[in-house]
C-alpha cells in the first residue's frame, strides 16, 4: 500500500491518536458516496457538495473494513503499512469522511439507500421552437402539464424574434404546474442585459437563461431567485451544443448519483419535441415517435422503444464504466463513437480514465492508443467493476 498523502498532514500519527485510539471502529459517513475508477476513485460529500480524489486502495479499505476496529485493520495489512494506514485514517477523520467510535455506534450510521424514483412519468422536456406558426404550442404546454412534467426547457431558435409570443408562452408555463423553466433566447429579443434579469424576476420559475448571439460573454447570478443567466457571443446550434462531457456539467447531487445507478442521466424520463414537431428522446436523435399534431405525448411514451434508452446506464457503457466521474456525469446517446454500438462511449468526451487526464492536459493519449499499449488492462478493469458492485450492493 503506497503512501498517497505524504506532506498533506503536518501532524504525525501520534497526534491523531491523542484524539482517536486504536480501539475505536472505522465508521464511514454514509452521505459521502464513492465511485471506483480505473486508476483512482472519487469520494463526494453530498452535504457540502464537495468532491475529492482518493486512491483505489483507500476505497477498497473502506469497503472491506467498514466497522472494523482500527487495530484489527492495522494487523490485517501488517506493521509495515501502519504509517500509511494512519495517514489514511487521519485523512478520513480531518475531512469528515469517516467517524471513529465505539462498537455500539456502528448501528447508528445506517447505509445510504441507492434507490431512486420520481413521482412523475416525465421529469423533464425540451421543446425547440423555430416558427410559432408550425402548430399550437399552447396545447403542447398543456399536454406536458397533464403528464406532470417537472422541468421544461424552451429553446427559441435564431429565427424567433417575437418577444410578445415568447412572453405569452412563458406566462402559460408559469401558470401551469411545472416547477422550473429554462430558456434559450437570442439576444435581440430583449437587446438589453437588465431586461433579461427583469424577466426572471417577473417569472421566478425560470432557473436559468442562456442568451446566445450576445455582444459579449457574461454570467449573471441572481442569488435571490436561485437563478443565473449565461450570455454568450456564440450562435445557437442545438447539435453542436449537445453531448459535450465537461467538468462544468457534472452534478454533485444525491438525486443524480442515485438515478445513475440504474438509469441514463440524460435521457431517463425525458421527452423532446424538435422544431418540426416530431416527438423524440432527444432533439439531436434521428428516430422519432410521431408528430405532435397526430400523436399525443402519452401515446408516444407508450410506443415500443421509447423507454429503452432510459435504462442505458453508465456502468454498461464502454470506457465510462471504468471512469471515476461516471455517476456525476451526464450521458449522451445521440453522439457516440461507434454508431453501431448503443453502449459506445460518448463521442464528445475527451477524458481518458485509464490515465486520469483530459484531452487538453499534458501526457494525454486516446483511450484506443492506451488500450493498445496495455493489452492486459481489461483484467484489472473487471476486478474493479466487481468490487464497485459489492459497494453498491451494500447500500441497496
Amino acid at each position: 500500500m503506497k503512501n498517497h498523502f505524504t506532506g498533506r498532514f503536518i501532524n504525525q500519527y501520534q497526534d491523531f491518536f491523542s484524539m482517536i485510539n486504536k480501539e475505536t471502529y472505522l465508521i464511514p459517513i454514509s452521505s459521502c458516496l464513492k465511485t471506483f475508477g480505473y486508476c483512482r476513485s472519487t469520494i463526494i460529500d453530498f452535504q457540502l457538495s464537495e468532491l475529492e480524489f482518493i486512491p483505489n486502495s483507500l476505497f477498497e479499505l473502506m469497503i472491506k473494513h467498514k466497522y472494523w476496529k482500527i487495530q484489527d485493520i492495522i494487523d490485517y495489512y501488517g506493521k509495515d503499512h501502519e504509517k500509511n494506514l494512519i495517514e489514511y485514517f487521519e485523512f478520513l477523520y480531518v475531512n469528515r469522511y469517516a467517524y471513529f467510535g465505539e462498537k455500539y455506534e456502528t448501528e447508528l450510521f445506517p447505509d445510504f439507500s441507492m434507490e431512486w424514483d420520481f413521482p412523475a412519468l416525465i421529469t423533464n422536456a425540451i421543446v425547440d421552437i423555430a416558427d410559432f406558426d408550425k402548430f399550437e404550442y399552447s396545447k403542447l404546454i398543456e399536454s406536458l402539464d397533464e403528464i406532470h412534467c417537472f422541468h421544461l426547457q424552451l429553446r427559441f431558435l435564431k429565427e424567433i424574434r417575437s418577444k410578445d409570443k415568447i412572453v405569452e408562452l412563458v406566462k402559460l408555463v408559469y401558470e401551469a404546474s411545472f416547477h422550473t423553466l429554462s430558456l434559450y433566447l437570442p439576444f435581440d429579443v430583449f437587446e438589453d442585459y437588465e431586461k433579461v434579469s427583469d424577466f426572471i424576476k417577473e417569472y421566478p420559475k425560470i432557473d436559468n437563461i442562456t442568451v446566445f448571439s450576445s455582444p459579449e460573454n457574461r454570467k449573471v447570478i441572481l442569488d435571490e431567485y436561485f437563478a443565473f443567466i449565461n450570455f454568450t457571443v456564440n450562435s445557437f446550434d442545438p447539435e453542436s451544443t449537445c453531448g459535450y462531457v465537461d467538468t462544468k456539467f457534472f452534478s454533485l447531487s444525491v438525486n443524480h448519483f442515485t438515478e445513475s445507478q440504474l438509469h441514463n442521466t440524460c435521457l431517463n424520463r425525458k421527452i423532446c419535441i424538435d422544431s418540426e414537431g416530431y416527438i423524440k428522446n432527444c432533439p439531436s436523435m434521428q428516430h422519432h415517435y410521431g408528430h405532435i399534431t397526430e400523436t399525443t405525448l402519452a401515446e408516444a411514451i407508450d410506443k415500443q422503444g421509447f423507454k429503452d434508452c432510459w435504462f442505458i446506464k453508465k456502468d454498461d457503457i464502454d470506457v465510462c464504466q471504468d471512469c471515476e466521474f461516471r455517476h456525476i456525469c451526464t450521458d449522451c446517446r445521440a453522439f457516440i463513437k461507434d454508431p453501431n454500438n448503443i453502449y459506445s462511449q460518448p463521442a464528445k468526451c475527451g477524458y481518458n480514465p485509464y490515465i486520469a487526464k483530459w484531452q487538453n492536459e499534458e501526457g494525454w493519449i486516446s483511450v484506443e492508443q492506451w488500450r493498445k499499449e496495455n493489452p492486459e488492462w481489461e483484467k484489472q478493469a473487471i476486478e474493479l467493476r466487481e468490487l464497485h458492485k459489492k459497494y453498491i450492493a451494500i447500500n441497496e
